[in-house]
């Protein structure tokens, strides 16, 4: 133990005396572990070394690594949740697609960032043949922890600003300056890009990485935004049957798919400036991590496929290689002669201060990384231990007054003071972050585990702040509802973070937050409410088929797909609809603090960006899931690492395998076994039979169905029948 300076002329004949050697003897100790009970009585337990805690990949930390962390783009799916998780994190194969989190994703760059053995960060992107799979505003929170990466010399108090401040005080330029923090370089390179996606997602994500490299033959397509709508009233007249669009809110679109032959005006309108203002985003991005004019990239959008070597030109991409040259970096940056070797073969494109000598997996730094947490956690709870040791012996009057000759002064004693002041409200542990996804469409099924989680959360005192993460076009207004309440129940206040849509339904459960954060590619609004009847009375007559109906009353058989609308049918499903619409504008009114006038400007079903929510008061700041805890952790919480848990928690695979239908199968298979009936040749057929085919078909069609209808603002619900409310 370090001893003060301050008290070396003032100690004189105590260094030999009694105190002293007590002070010694426990500084000693500590490092030991120690355990104190009642006043003074001291117990040793195992010995065990703190300072064998500290993290590398192989236990040893000689600063002397430089690694590049690979990141497969090109067989990557962002999504919000996992399933299941099944043991290890990101289990696959290298060629399956990798279903990643994007917090995971995001948490794992800035770990990086701040790692000083990893000095690079390769992407790979694919082509025609690539899978990767994101919406546009997860790729800006991607693009944003590569940002952060670059410039990482600097320490981002916040990871989504633009213009981060230092976490210790220090100034920025003084940071930078600073050897121990030098700047880190990231690299992309892809075979082609040719994303079909609208806007190609897979350059606008590589354009973030310091120096993008495209294969000699590639080419690269920027053809700016579409949106494509298919409508069915052609085909639905073909065969007799009626569909009544009943909405309030002239934009509010998604219905019309059934009630119209192309676009309205309204719908044209709509649909227009939600694409305008994405292009504007896109462009306005690219432009300033590519350092090229907006108008000139508009000219290659204008142009069409252009080749690598004009791409190199315009300045879209930086190198045009023949082959990935990843192996070559790594072989050059090892010495002097192997890099006078790559000079010869690469020239100019190994001049781009690629140091990193060793190349890891995103899986196996992720491994690294939770084995880093848990030392880590295991070296706090160590630190907190000596410090209640400290506290026992302080107490004792003699051992007392010899820690403070030692400058182990009470309350922090062996722990730095602005540290002890952070961490000190969490010693136990309990301070605690909720993060409760609600993901897809807004149905019955989908929202009874959000509202058993919400219940759990309510009842865990720990809990300080919930951070809503949204990732809903919308959905069933009364289910909306439901979650709604329940969430306005909770006693922690609530943040709210919007993934790739929070519209109609989303954006209700939304409006009443303490704070909104969204990217700028946010689709969100779609403030509105409709109602699908579907009258099926003629196309049973088509073919024969006469339905009739007794009734007690005019509405009886309203809900029935074969009785047609009636007067009193219309009035009261349009009463109905408005009455939604009117409450839907009301929670927007009093969550988002706006006069209904101000709501209805921005009502009527129009879809916004988040650039353009942000300018009508729909959401209150740019950035990602990571900026929202980090908000909440810095408003609600004392300490300065409260735990984060995630809601729902992800289902196990017993469960999956349960909504699969397989444990019909095992159940079939272990009764067989058991009684003695089983054979290998009814073994076989079970694993196929027809039912469980049946379930794994309609499955992959709703998870078709699912995919396709995320892209639109606002979902029916999932029952079509009769006049059924959605948002």
């Amino acid at each position: 133990m370090q001893r003060s300076e301050g008290m070396e002329g003032h100690l004189g004949p105590l260094r030999r005396g009694v105190a002293w050697r007590i002070a010694s003897r426990v500084s000693t100790w500590t490092l030991r572990g120690l355990a104190v009970i009642g006043f003074g009585s001291i117990v040793a337990f195992a010995p065990m070394s703190v300072t064998d805690l500290s993290w590398t990949e192989n236990g040893s930390d000689n600063g002397k690594k430089k690694k590049v962390i690979v990141l497969p783009f090109d067989r990557m799916k962002l999504v919000e949740q996992r399933k299941a998780r099944f043991g290890l994190p990101f289990f696959t194969t290298d060629t399956q697609t990798l279903e990643v989190e994007v917090k995971e994703l995001v948490d794992l760059i800035h770990a990086a960032a701040q790692d000083p053995e990893v000095v690079a960060l390769y992407g790979i992107f694919g082509g025609s043949t690539g899978r990767f799979e994101a919406g546009l505003a997860q790729i800006e929170e991607i693009r944003n922890a590569i940002r952060v990466f670059n410039e990482s010399h600097r320490v981002h108090h916040e990871p989504c600003l633009e213009n981060a401040t230092s976490i210790t005080g220090t100034s920025l330029s003084a940071r930078s300056k600073n050897s121990i923090f030098p700047k880190k370089k990231s690299y992309a390179y892809a075979q082609v890009f040719d994303d079909p996606s609208s806007g190609n997602k897979e350059y606008y994500l590589a354009s973030g990485f310091s120096f993008l490299q495209m294969q000699a033959r590639g080419h690269l397509k920027l053809f700016g935004f579409s949106e494509s709508k298919p409508f069915l009233k052609g085909a639905l007249d073909m065969y007799d049957i009626n569909v009544k669009i009943f909405r309030s809110g002239r934009f509010k679109d998604t219905p019309k798919i059934l009630s119209n032959y192309g676009f309205d005006r309204d719908h044209l309108s709509n649909a227009w400036k939600h694409m305008k203002s994405l292009e504007d985003i896109f462009l306005s991005a690219i432009s300033k991590s590519r350092n090229v004019d907006e108008a000139r990239i508009r000219e290659v959008m204008n142009f069409g496929g252009i080749s690598a070597e004009h791409a190199e030109r315009t300045g879209l991409i930086d190198f045009n290689p023949p082959i990935d040259p990843l192996s070559d970096f790594l072989f050059a940056a090892k010495n002097e002669d192997n890099y006078k070797k790559a000079d010869y073969k690469w020239g100019d494109c190994i001049k781009i201060g690629f140091d990193a000598t060793e190349a890891v997996t995103m899986v196996s730094y992720k491994k690294a990384l939770i084995r880093r947490k848990r030392r880590a956690a295991l070296k706090k709870k160590m630190e907190w231990m000596k410090h209640s040791m400290y506290e026992a012996i302080a107490s004792v009057f003699p051992l007392g007054v010899a820690l403070r000759l030692v400058d182990m002064t009470s309350p922090h004693f062996n722990l730095e003071k602005e540290h002890f002041l952070t961490a000190y409200p969490n010693k136990s542990g309990n301070e605690k972050i909720a993060v409760l996804h609600v993901n897809g469409l807004i149905n019955e099924s989908r929202g009874k585990p959000i509202i058993n989680a919400i219940r759990k959360i309510k009842g865990d005192n720990n809990v300080k702040c919930v951070v809503l993460r949204i990732d809903s076009p919308g959905g069933s207004s009364i289910t909306s509802e439901k979650i709604l309440m329940e969430l306005q129940n909770l006693q922690a206040p609530i943040i709210c973070s919007m993934g790739n849509v929070a519209a109609s339904g989303g954006y209700y459960i939304a409006s009443n937050c303490y704070r909104i954060f969204a990217m700028p590619t946010t689709i969100t609004g779609s403030i509105g409410a409709f109602g699908v009847r579907i009258d099926l009375s003629d196309f049973a007559y088509r073919y024969g088929v006469n339905v009739e109906h007794v009734v007690t009353a005019p509405l009886a058989s309203s809900q029935s797909i074969f009785q047609p609308l009636t007067d009193k049918i219309d009035e009261s499903v349009t009463r109905e609809i408005d009455s939604c619409y009117d409450w839907f504008k009301t929670i927007v009114s009093v969550g988002r603090r706006l006069s209904r006038e101000e709501v209805e400007s921005v009502a009527e079903g129009r879809i916004w960006t988040g650039m353009r929510a942000k300018d009508v008061g729909l959401i209150d700041e740019f950035g990602g899931l990571q900026k929202a805890i980090s908000y909440a952790q810095r408003t609600f919480c004392l300490c300065d690492e409260p735990e984060v848990e995630v809601w729902p928690t992800p289902t196990s695979a017993l469960h999956q395998l349960q909504l699969l239908g397989m444990h019909n199968v095992f159940n079939r298979i272990f009764l067989g076994a058991k009684t003695g009936s089983l054979d290998l040749r009814s073994g076989v057929y079970l694993v196929i039979d027809e039912n469980l085919a049946a379930q794994l078909l309609i499955g992959d069609i709703l998870n078709e169905v699912d995919d396709s209808l995320m892209k639109t603002p606002e979902i029916m619900d999932e029952d079509y029948a009769g006049h059924n409310r959605s948002m």
